[in-house]
């Protein structure tokens, strides 16, 4: 799918979604949006593909609960890799497992809260490469060379088994967090 200047890619706008890009990419263009947009959505699943050069973020999000992308690219792209928010009741149960956020102008991930991110690579972005608010989990993943914090959590956090090097901050962490294994 190639992206059009002033709309996004996909908008998903139901509940219970699985998306499977089947190993293709969702490739953006001047004056595009987000490359995916889901809000007020919940049971959601985003796997296999690439979501690369968007005008805003690869992935936005926000107030849904149950939310996994798996095995996404998020490359290039002129907000946030990937971007969930809330405005409200906090969201649940959002994951990222296994993906690659990289060279993105914004910055790589930020949520809210109640996340968890594991065994993803974050590298070369602008800005921060994993911020999350509160109540998170960062977990066997690779940060580094992004121009902001590699990680940085508020508080509640548990960042186990990262490797976070090269970024301007490798990890910035408040108020009951746990740092274990960090490199």
């Amino acid at each position: 799918l190639t992206g059009q200047a002033g709309k996004s890619g996909i908008r998903i706008d139901a509940n219970g979604v699985t998306l499977d890009l089947g190993g293709f990419s969702l490739v953006g263009v001047a004056g595009s949006l987000d490359g995916i947009t889901a809000n007020f959505r919940n049971q959601l699943s985003i796997h296999n593909g690439s979501i690369i050069s968007w005008g805003g973020s690869g992935i936005k999000a926000g107030n849904g609960n149950d939310f996994i992308v798996r095995e996404v690219i998020a490359s290039g792209n002129g907000g946030w890799g990937m971007l969930f928010f809330q405005a409200g009741s906090p969201q649940h149960n959002m994951s990222i497992v296994q993906c690659i956020v990289r060279g993105n102008v914004a910055g790589g991930i930020t949520a809210d809260a109640y996340m968890s991110i594991s065994q993803t690579q974050v590298n070369l972005n602008q800005g921060d490469g994993i911020r999350v608010s509160s109540t998170a989990s960062i977990l066997d993943s690779v940060v580094t060379d992004n121009t902001g914090t590699g990680i940085a959590c508020n508080f509640d956090c548990l960042v186990r088994g990262n490797l976070a090097v090269g970024n301007a901050v490798n990890i910035n962490a408040a108020g009951s967090t746990v740092i274990e294994n960090e490199q």
